[in-house]
């Protein structure tokens, strides 16, 4: 149809290098951890879970974003339609 919105591909490149780019950035601190205080493949390991926890995180998030925005509903991630809290408010 010629009226739909389609899906831009920068934004899910930007996901993609987002989640990749976190998972880096703190496998490298925790490499950084494990030279300057010895601790072995702990810094590593610790620093790329928590990347890739955070870093899922935000992929989800904005995927259910963008789902939301194509299909027309007009919600962003976290907040309700109308303007109306969780709570029923």
């Amino acid at each position: 149809m010629a009226g739909e919105m389609q899906p831009n591909p920068w934004r899910y490149a930007h996901m993609g290098l987002e989640l990749g780019g976190s998972v880096g950035l703190l496998a490298a601190a925790g490499y950084w951890v494990d030279w300057r205080f010895g601790t072995g493949p702990w810094g590593v390991v610790t620093g790329t879970c928590v990347g890739f926890i955070g870093g899922m995180y935000l992929f989800i998030k904005q995927a259910l974003a963008a789902t939301s925005l194509y299909r027309g509903t007009g919600r962003q991630a976290g907040k309700q339609q109308d303007g109306q809290h969780r709570d029923g408010q």
